[in-house]
């Protein structure tokens, strides 16, 4: 008999355990790839006008945030690999079937029939 479902294997356990101890309790490679993700997300939705990357000296700045934007991809990347080792893979499902949608209403009325 193998062991449970959703429960990590010894080694991913210990290597999450072992993480947590170097980075702190509240290690998690896959808030830590979410987080800097978003971060991204905000570097990209950043848009100066011609004028404000004059007053800024745009190139500085644009070099400035394509640094850090490659850094941040970099960091997801490396977050993505160790997440690998310590969480299980999401399995794709299908669902098949008619999907019902009751108000609550139709809820309540099949209960008081039950």
């Amino acid at each position: 008999m193998g062991r449970p479902a959703n429960v990590p294997n010894k080694n991913k356990d210990f290597l999450l355990k072992r993480l947590q101890d170097l980075y702190g309790e509240d290690f998690d490679p896959i808030m830590m790839a979410a987080k800097n993700a978003k971060e991204m997300n905000d570097l990209a939705q950043i848009n100066l006008t011609k004028e404000q990357m004059e007053d800024m000296e745009g190139k500085d700045l644009l070099n400035f945030t394509d640094a850090v934007f490659n850094r941040k991809k970099e960091c997801v990347n490396a977050f993505d690999k160790i997440a690998q080792y310590v969480q299980p893979k999401l399995k794709a499902i299908e669902i098949s079937g008619e999907l019902q949608i009751d108000t609550h209403e139709a809820w309540l009325e099949r209960l008081s029939e039950k």
